[in-house]
C-alpha cells in the first residue's frame, strides 16, 4: 500500500467521512451493516464492502481492471477503522432511505 493511499485513508477517518450504515430490512430483525465513505467534496458517497469492493472509479480501474493496487483509499479507511477499533459515525435507516440516499447515486 502506498503512503499516499494510507494518508488519504487516515484523512478520511480524521474528517469523519467514514460511516457505518445499518440498513433495516422489512422485518426489524433483518438488518445489514454496510460502510460508506464520503468524497472529499462531500457530494458523493462510495459504498465499501471491506476487503472486497468499493464503488469508486479508482477501485474499478486501478484495482479491478489493471491490478495496480489491492485497494483504494476508501477501502483502506474502512479496513483501518475495523482493524484499529476506531469509532465511525453510525446511522440507521430503512432500505428505502438507503436506496434513495446511497444506491441511487451509484
Amino acid at each position: 500500500m502506498s503512503q499516499r493511499v494510507l494518508l488519504q485513508a487516515r484523512k478520511a477517518l480524521a474528517e469523519g467521512r467514514v460511516k457505518k450504515i445499518v440498513v433495516r430490512g422489512v422485518k426489524d430483525d433483518n438488518s445489514v451493516e454496510v460502510f460508506v465513505v464520503e468524497s472529499r467534496d462531500r457530494k458523493r458517497f462510495y459504498l465499501v464492502i471491506p476487503g472486497v469492493y468499493c464503488s469508486c472509479e479508482d477501485f474499478l480501474f486501478s484495482v479491478f481492471y489493471r491490478g495496480k493496487s489491492k485497494a483504494c483509499y476508501h477501502m483502506v479507511s474502512v479496513e483501518l477503522a475495523l482493524k484499529e477499533g476506531l469509532e465511525v459515525k453510525k446511522e440507521e435507516m430503512s432500505f428505502d432511505d438507503f436506496y434513495k440516499t446511497f444506491l441511487a447515486s451509484l
